[in-house]
């Protein structure tokens, strides 16, 4: 749950926030290391959650050399298989909340917009983020097309995802 602060570090996920060590929720070879193919800066690790009335799953990103595993980047990952409506519904829920909890925040809402890991074109996704002095807070509910999900086995899904300004900056112009 958000605090009444403009500050995306009071933003909660699972009980992890930007800013935190990720060792302080997993050992150093719990860890995974997913590197991007033009820049190393930052590594991804990606995590089923079990028993969470909430998330499915977390993403977060570290910067590759530093050995506290400060979280740069944090996503929560709600899976609505066969079920995107539900999706929408829950992603506007979320944006109302936010909309009350970070008032200051400037909101831009792009949304739907075709998904770039679909060749075909077919799946797409909304897109919402909210921007602060101190990075953003986004939400995207992806509805993959028929094919993508046989192929790859991905399921509609909703991420609340928060960034510090320097890892939006990577993710957009180093990394791929």
């Amino acid at each position: 749950t958000p605090s009444q602060a403009d500050d995306i570090r009071d933003f909660q996920i699972e009980g992890m926030s930007i800013g935190d060590s990720a060792l302080d929720y997993f050992s150093e070879s719990e860890i995974k290391k997913y590197l991007y193919p033009k820049s190393k800066k930052f590594a991804l690790s990606s995590h089923d959650i079990k028993n969470s009335e909430v998330y499915e799953g977390i993403r977060f990103h570290y910067k590759t050399k530093d050995k506290k595993f400060i979280i740069h980047a944090l996503s929560g990952m709600i899976s609505y298989a066969n079920n995107v409506e539900a999706c929408y519904t829950k992603e506007k829920e979320i944006i109302k909340e936010l909309e009350s909890q970070f008032p200051s925040g400037r909101k831009d809402a792009q949304g739907t917009l075709i998904h770039k890991s679909d060749p075909t074109g077919k799946s797409i996704y909304t897109y919402t983020a909210f921007y602060f002095d101190s990075g953003t807070i986004s939400l995207e509910c992806t509805d993959w097309s028929k094919s993508i999900t046989l192929k790859k086995g991905w399921r509609d899904s909703l991420a609340v995802i928060l960034q510090t300004k320097e890892f939006m900056h990577w993710i957009r112009n180093e990394a791929r």
